[in-house]
């Protein structure tokens, strides 16, 4: 995706990450850094994930962006230790 911003992910330590929200990513002007748990990393994405297709099947903008997407959310559901 185009645009002046770029969000960073690094991890810190084996259950902690941390997010930078970078612009223009030449000069690379960090605006903001946040720090979290691996675990709430997952739960998030899994969370707006699953508002996403739910937003897609509501439009009917399905697509095969989507069912990779449905999979690794089921993937995810499937290993529990990833989970909180």
């Amino acid at each position: 995706m185009e645009g002046p911003y770029v969000l960073e992910l690094t991890r810190v330590s084996t259950t902690t990450w941390r997010a930078a929200l970078v612009e223009d990513r030449l000069n690379r002007e960090i605006r903001s850094i946040h720090e979290f748990s691996g675990s709430e990393l997952v739960e998030d994405l899994v969370t707006e994930s699953e508002r996403l297709l739910s937003l897609c099947r509501e439009r009917n903008w399905w697509s095969t962006d989507s069912d990779r997407l449905q999979s690794a959310i089921r993937t995810l559901r499937a290993r529990p230790r990833l989970l909180p």
